[in-house]
């Protein structure tokens, strides 16, 4: 059997599950601003410092630093300030020897690949009309890439005791040691944008 309940009781009970129910939103409303100022206390310790480097304005980005140059934006592995690695540079090319041109990369460097692809192509910069993975000697092809020569625009990354980036036609040859190729192509990014 179920009590009598007058209508003044009813709405005292109601009353109070609404004041319960706003002291619970106003307490966790108070909570999350308090959770929020403390977010927000440690992201300002972590700004990103932003540096010079031959007038362009770079700034460490997670695993990259990005600078701004003639619309375009640099991405770099390696901060460009302690990058001192000497590199022997041929480089006839400039930023105008990709655009709307198939941009093709022959590389042992993965990161290398990634870095050039960033840089050079469609997405970031819209220099290259595309950017593809091909092979520069048949006989060094391990996977099924279209074998391109020096007629295209072509970059071969290449493992070596030298550091050098050298033009010949079309292709681009960069040559660095394992440990320092991101080095090497950091240069090659930098003197390409003519920084």
């Amino acid at each position: 059997m179920r009590k009598i309940v007058s209508r003044s009781q009813i709405k005292k009970s109601q009353q109070k599950k609404q004041l319960i129910a706003g002291m619970i939103l106003v307490g966790l409303m108070i909570f999350s601003t308090i959770a929020y100022s403390f977010m927000s206390r440690d992201s300002d310790t972590n700004t990103q410092d932003v540096f010079l480097y031959n007038g362009i304005a770079f700034v460490e980005n997670q695993e990259y630093f990005v600078g701004s140059a003639s619309n375009f934006q640099i991405i770099l592995i390696n901060n460009p300030k302690l990058n001192d690695l000497p590199v022997e540079k041929k480089l006839n090319h400039t930023i105008s020897n990709f655009y709307s041109f198939p941009l093709y990369i022959d590389s042992e460097d993965y990161l290398a690949t990634s870095i050039i692809s960033q840089n050079l192509g469609n997405q970031i910069n819209g220099i290259a009309q595309r950017v593809q993975l091909a092979c520069f000697d048949e006989n060094d092809c391990e996977e099924e890439f279209p074998i391109k020569d020096c007629s295209e625009n072509l970059i071969v990354v290449r493992y070596s005791n030298e550091s050098k980036i050298e033009s010949i036609e079309n292709c681009v040859f960069i040559y660095g040691k394992e440990g320092e190729m991101s080095l090497v192509v950091d240069k090659f990014i930098l003197e390409l944008f003519s920084i």
